[in-house]
């Protein structure tokens, strides 16, 4: 099981990204749950691939509590064999989400996804590069 949870400000259509993220053939359960701060939106995922011979369920809870929004994600399933093994087919459905997620402005608060050291060295690299810049600039 492989599990992020994101935080942000902004507003936006989870339905819609888990949808063209996840862009399968998954089966879909959709719950939308009032609160008195917001709202609730549960969104499960259950796809069977051929590859591992084995269903990959994706949770995704989606809360908008007044002026954030919260968003964890639950990818689980997607084994093969005795021993367990998913072909990385968990971290994927997550790491799919989360960088579109992370591109709409959303910070990981909990847990993390494959692409984030990448992620982190790019952004490193263009501040050193945009520091750079700025140091020639003023000379």
């Amino acid at each position: 099981m492989e599990r992020i949870k994101l935080s942000g400000t902004n507003k936006v259509n989870i339905k819609a990204i888990a949808e063209v993220e996840l862009n399968g053939d998954f089966d879909t359960y959709e719950r939308l749950i009032q609160t008195p701060w917001g709202f609730v939106q549960i969104l499960i995922y259950e796809e069977y691939y051929f590859r591992i011979q084995s269903d990959l369920s994706v949770t995704v809870i989606y809360e908008e509590k007044n002026d954030i929004t919260e968003i964890e994600i639950i990818s689980a399933g997607g084994k093969d064999g005795i021993q367990g093994i998913s072909f990385g087919a968990e971290k994927q459905a997550l790491t799919r989400m989360s960088k579109r997620l992370i591109k709409e402005g959303f910070d990981v608060v909990e847990g993390e996804y494959a692409g984030m050291q990448r992620d982190e060295k790019k952004k490193l690299k263009s501040e050193k590069q945009a520091a750079k810049q700025a140091k020639s600039e003023d000379k």
